[in-house]
């Protein structure tokens, strides 16, 4: 029998909704029973013991998937006394120990648990050795959605940035180095510290992105500068494969990353964008790629069959099938071709 616990909590959701709501979808769509009792729907912390009762109540072969960090006390006691019992599974999305977040959840709990599924090369870093897991590593995040991707595709539209914008999560974005030009889209966006040629274009539904037909590219990047990964926030993408490199590829978008970033290791095996050494490196990258059909063609059709895995939820249903919490006969049959070139850097 295999269950999830469902948070309804916005502690728990913030900062990474899409991401969490995704996997309980998946997870539900692969034959996981969900937690959630309506039964008093007027008084959620009646529903919340109630469900706390019916987990604990489930036979002890029966498998758990919990999703980390888990903010809310009581989602918290949850996981803790389901691992007493039960087999219990995380789904790691980040690890605030890392990145220095104040009042960041303790990894203790992982100890607990038979196994984790963590995003890039998360796996890779002391704290997670440290566990002794068994682990199994997202190479991409899914990205469950029905807005259609760019009819059409070509190199030499705009370079568009999407998330938080706030200056002390993404400085790089105001560091007056910057010469390349942005798109931005999202929250926090500090207009008093604009830079000339950057466009803003607002916040955007993360269940159903829509960006200008001129954009082209998605940059993933983070940190103290735009010349290199720098900073806590920079460090971080050495290891974290970011959620908003699945949201671009949805939208049909090609990613452009530091060469030192995880997600670069993902953008070279299958051919979906430009790694570089450091913004100012994307004009000519790009330059590079229109004076060469053949490259962006094979780009173009790259990131459409990974779009086709990424929006059908294939990674987290591959690393539940490697972790024997689901059956072969839920791998898709359909195997979608990837042309394995690498990307241009």
């Amino acid at each position: 029998m295999a269950y999830f616990w469902a948070s309804k909590s916005v502690d728990d959701l913030r900062g990474g909704a899409k991401a969490k709501l995704d996997v309980y979808r998946i997870l539900a769509e692969n034959g996981f029973t969900s937690s959630s009792l309506s039964a008093f729907e007027k008084f959620p912390q009646i529903n919340r013991i109630l469900e706390l009762l019916r987990l604990l109540a489930l036979p002890r072969t029966t498998e758990v998937v919990f999703q980390f960090p888990n903010y809310n006390s009581f989602n918290k006691l949850a996981s803790y006394l389901a691992s007493l019992r039960h087999r219990v599974l995380f789904v790691v999305h980040d690890v605030d120990s890392i990145r220095d977040v104040p009042h960041h959840q303790s990894l203790a709990i992982l100890k607990r648990s038979h196994g984790c599924i963590v995003s890039g090369s998360l796996w890779k870093t002391a704290e997670m050795q440290a566990l002794g897991l068994r682990i199994q590593s997202l190479e991409c995040w899914d990205y469950l959605t029905s807005a259609p991707a760019a009819s059409e595709w070509s190199a030499d539209g705009k370079v568009l940035y999407a998330g938080n914008l706030a200056s002390d999560k993404a400085a790089w974005l105001y560091d007056s180095r910057r010469q390349l030009p942005l798109y931005l889209a999202g929250v926090n966006y500090d207009p008093s510290r604009k830079l000339g040629a950057d466009t803003f274009l607002g916040p955007f539904s993360s269940d159903a992105p829509s960006f200008p037909a001129d954009v082209s590219w998605g940059v993933v990047w983070d940190g103290d500068s735009p010349l290199e990964l720098a900073g806590k926030a920079g460090h971080y993408q050495w290891f974290n494969q970011p959620h908003k490199f699945s949201m671009y590829i949805a939208m049909g978008l090609p990613i452009i990353c530091s060469k030192a970033a995880a997600a670069a290791k993902v953008v070279e095996k299958y051919g979906v964008g430009i790694c570089v050494d450091r913004l100012d490196d994307v004009p000519v990258a790009i330059a590079a790629i229109q004076q060469d059909p053949a490259s962006a063609d094979r780009i173009r059709s790259n990131v459409e069959a990974l779009r086709g895995r990424i929006v059908s939820g294939d990674f987290l249903r591959d690393a539940l099938i490697r972790l024997d919490l689901l059956p072969d006969a839920n791998r898709p049959r359909v195997q979608h071709r990837l042309d394995p070139s690498r990307a241009t850097s």
